[in-house]
């Protein structure tokens, strides 16, 4: 048996639901109804508002879109839940030379755990602490690797334990 089932998924949020499916035989007028569990997950590119560029993501646990704490009220990109002494990383590469601007936050360990961001694996920032939505602003060249890298020292849990990271644009100069 096929079912399809169509909705907006723009205004679905993530998440997992329970739900029941009722089929009805046209012929006989026979019911049967089934349980049925439903996991809607929102691409990434989505959460960072930029599905222009190609994303990756790793270490050791993979960034994925939420829509729990957001910059726009709709979405971003959270980094994965990682344990001491481990880091979870999202990158793209700059398609033109421009500026790539972002909003980014974290609630972490202040001073210990961090999120960061690199061009070409040269850091150019990092925020630690509780750090609330701060846009920033890079130059950057068509080709360069864009990382953001959440990293936890070897102890303490607080806060969140995250990086979070919303797309603005990339500006072509």
């Amino acid at each position: 048996v096929l079912v399809s089932i169509n909705a907006n998924a723009e205004l679905l949020p993530g998440g997992e639901y329970a739900t029941q499916v009722i089929f009805t035989n046209a012929d006989t007028g026979g019911i049967r109804v089934r349980d049925v569990n439903l996991a809607v997950v929102i691409p990434l590119c989505w959460g960072l508002d930029n599905c222009d560029f190609a994303w990756t993501s790793g270490g050791a646990a993979s960034w994925f879109a939420q829509t729990d704490i957001t910059f726009d009220g709709e979405d971003a990109a959270q980094s994965g839940d990682i344990s001491h002494g481990k880091e979870s990383w999202l990158e793209t590469t700059a398609m033109m030379p421009g500026t790539i601007d972002f909003y980014w936050a974290v609630s972490s360990e202040d001073g210990w755990d961090y999120l960061e961001f690199d061009i070409d694996e040269n850091a150019q920032d990092w925020i630690t602490g509780e750090v609330g939505w701060t846009e920033r602003s890079y130059h950057v060249e068509a080709g360069q690797t864009l990382r953001w890298r959440y990293t936890k020292d070897y102890s303490v849990d607080s806060g969140l334990d995250a990086g979070l990271q919303k797309t603005k644009r990339h500006r072509q100069r």
